[in-house]
């Protein structure tokens, strides 16, 4: 028996997953696994690839990516978001592919096979309260990002995850200038 060596460091972790992803298959399967199929192969492993992250494992419904720092990681999930949602507009709006992104920066765990801690949970805790469309973060990757000219972000309060102990600061985040008009930006 191989024994498997478990690595510890910072990582900002972009969780995603489709909306209504049970809906959509049971309405017509085929057509949501062509569209999930080309976002994959056209959209986010590329995306991934070309702004330094690292996919750590597809889901049935949604991804894990990895990155060293939380600017490129939101810097992702808006680019895949921007162009998930584009591609999106030509279908009809009950059969979307639509995502739900996290980002967090938090310490992790990891052996050669996946990464696990609360790190990685946190990310998909974050994801659960995203908008259809949007990318929420932590207020770990708020820190690192609020000054950039880059991002817009507003403030959701403060959130109890499931089965984290400590209440998460979240944030709705933005291109520069596409801030949701009803929201307060901070």
């Amino acid at each position: 028996m191989t024994e498997t060596t478990i690595a510890r460091r910072l990582a900002a972790i972009l969780a995603a997953d489709v909306v209504a992803y049970s809906r959509l298959m049971g309405a017509d399967e085929d057509a949501t696994m062509t569209q999930w199929w080309e976002y994959r192969r056209e959209v986010i492993d590329p995306g991934i690839e070309k702004l330094g992250g690292r996919i750590v494992k597809h889901t049935g419904d949604g991804f894990l990516a990895e990155f060293a720092s939380a600017y490129d990681a939101v810097n992702c999930a808006l680019e895949l978001q921007r162009e998930i949602n584009e591609r999106s507009e030509k279908v009809a709006e009950d059969k979307r592919v639509q995502f739900r992104m996290g980002v967090n920066l938090g310490d992790i765990m990891s052996d050669d096979e996946d990464i696990y801690g609360d790190g990685v949970n946190i990310a998909a805790r974050i994801e659960a309260l995203a908008d259809p469309g949007r990318v929420f973060v932590s207020g770990s990757v708020y820190e690192q990002i609020r000054s950039k000219p880059d991002f817009d972000c507003v403030s959701k309060g403060e959130h109890a995850l499931k089965n984290i102990s400590e209440p998460m600061r979240v944030f709705d985040v933005c291109v520069a200038g596409q801030t949701p008009a009803d929201e307060i930006k901070v």
